[in-house]
């Protein structure tokens, strides 16, 4: 394991990131080369201690299959939770009125 850190991370707008990410899947270079190369640019800092990122390859989403795939209530491709009733035992001796009988 490294003793020092030497990737760091920043914040972007989302309209940002979406044509980065954009722009990096047609012209297969990674995010963080492009962000560095930019930034060197910006700043006047040679490149000579220039590391390149590899390049994630990913597969082409079409239309049709993320529709197929992805759950109607779920965008994030996580599993539904699970209701609390099967999480839950049910109180079996609950007096008059007491709040934690109800339910909802």
């Amino acid at each position: 394991m490294a003793t020092k850190q030497t990737r760091r991370s920043i914040s972007v707008r989302g309209e940002t990131y979406d044509s980065l990410r954009q722009f990096c899947a047609t012209s297969s270079r990674s995010m963080s080369d492009v962000v560095e190369e930019q930034l060197a640019r910006v700043l006047n800092t040679s490149g000579s201690s220039k590391t390149v990122a590899p390049h994630v390859a990913r597969k082409p989403v079409s239309a049709s299959s993320e529709k197929q795939s992805a759950p109607s209530t779920q965008s994030t491709g996580r599993p539904a939770p699970t209701p609390a009733i099967a999480v839950i035992r049910t109180r079996t001796n609950v007096r008059k009125n007491d709040y934690r009988s109800i339910k909802f």
